[in-house]
């Protein structure tokens, strides 16, 4: 075979590169089996039926008899054949991977938008280049046209859009297992705490932030100095089975448009910064740090307060930093957690939330205050 025959096959396998690897040869060989097993154990049912027509078919137009017998051998050459394509196309795959070296390292970079759109990252320039020689796929989780005049229209429907995001990871990792996973998302904090609870503990995450000044995507670095995390305590009503947790990391959230939401309650935590302000988190270990704090009062909750049904986030921070908290609660153990939606224009601030233990086509899983 010619060098430019070989060079289009191996441009048609390198598209469709993923299909084989997972679907395409294991179908030819798993039919061309199934077609063997049919034409050596006897024909089932409904090969019977299939067969019947043919025959008859044949033999009305054509006039062949085939029999039984001969189906059944015809059978077991398609079988052969099918086996014989799918192993081709195994080797040949096998035969491209070899010539062409390693397969790239792959780069899963879920782009999560709500709040507004934004430039889709340059994976060639980010992190020094680092993805420059990425096999990159990404991931849309485009919300945008359900907000509007400055408010998210129909919640319900923007979680059904990020319901099959693990699976769509799985799906890319099943054919590559050098990946990582970064996240780039300007979404709205109800979202990003729930896409952490989906995400959980099932994937190592790098996290980016947007940069709005030079409208570029920032990795942010392993470690950074900057404010200290302090926390208070205050307990109310102890037959209250409703907790509070306020994260004032960006800016102060008020006593009243939390009260004004959960008015009466066990206890509440505050965690927050010494000092308050945007872009204060760029950082992995700070995002370790505060997450740790902040696993910490969910535990004091579950060991302290025994009768809590209900934890009520309020949280004023970047996107990264919420998609961590997420990661860190847990639905096995812990009470239920509902994460709220500021809106300064909106009355009550917080007008609406998300129970992030409810699936995401269940009816509740919206609270509207």
């Amino acid at each position: 075979m010619s060098k430019k025959k070989l060079s289009l096959i191996y441009e048609i396998v390198k598209l469709f590169k993923p299909q084989i690897d997972k679907w395409v040869v294991k179908s030819f060989i798993g039919s061309g089996i199934g077609l063997l097993i049919s034409g050596l154990t006897g024909i089932s049912w409904y090969w019977l039926i299939a067969m019947g027509i043919v025959d008859e078919t044949a033999s009305k137009h054509y006039g062949l008899e085939l029999g039984f017998g001969t189906i059944e051998s015809v059978t077991l050459i398609v079988g052969f054949v099918l086996i014989a394509i799918g192993l081709f196309i195994y080797f040949l795959n096998k035969y491209y991977d070899r010539v062409h070296g390693t397969k790239p390292k792959l780069l899963i970079a879920i782009l999560h938008k709500s709040l507004d759109d934004f430039l889709t990252p340059n994976f060639n320039s980010i992190c020094n280049g680092r993805f420059k020689n990425y096999e990159v796929n990404q991931i849309s989780i485009d919300q945008t046209k359900l907000y509007g005049n400055g408010s998210l229209s129909y919640p319900v429907a923007s979680l059904i859009l990020q319901k099959d995001i693990i699976q769509e990871i799985k799906t890319l990792t099943s054919t590559n297992d050098r990946y990582e996973i970064a996240y780039f998302g300007l979404a709205h904090i109800p979202l990003l705490f729930y896409m952490g609870t989906q995400l959980a503990d099932k994937f190592a995450i790098e996290y980016f932030e947007y940069d709005r000044n030079d409208t570029t995507w920032i990795c942010l670095n392993e470690k950074s100095e900057g404010p200290e995390v302090e926390v208070s305590k205050q307990k109310v009503d102890s037959n209250s089975s409703e907790a509070i947790i306020k994260l004032e990391i960006s800016y102060p959230i008020s006593d009243e448009s939390v009260t004004e939401i959960v008015p009466i309650y066990q206890s509440l935590d505050n965690i927050k910064l010494n000092r308050t302000g945007l872009d204060l988190i760029w950082s992995v270990e700070q995002i370790t740090h505060i997450s740790k704090v902040f696993r910490l009062t969910l535990d004091d909750i579950v060991a302290n307060h025994s009768n809590i049904e209900r934890v009520h986030i309020f949280y004023a921070g970047p996107p990264a930093l919420a998609i961590n908290l997420g990661r860190k609660i847990s639905k096995r153990t812990d009470p239920e957690c509902i994460v709220y939606n500021y809106k300064r224009d909106d009355k009550p601030n917080y007008k609406w939330g998300i129970n992030l233990f409810k699936e995401s086509t269940s009816t509740d899983i919206i609270i509207k205050n």
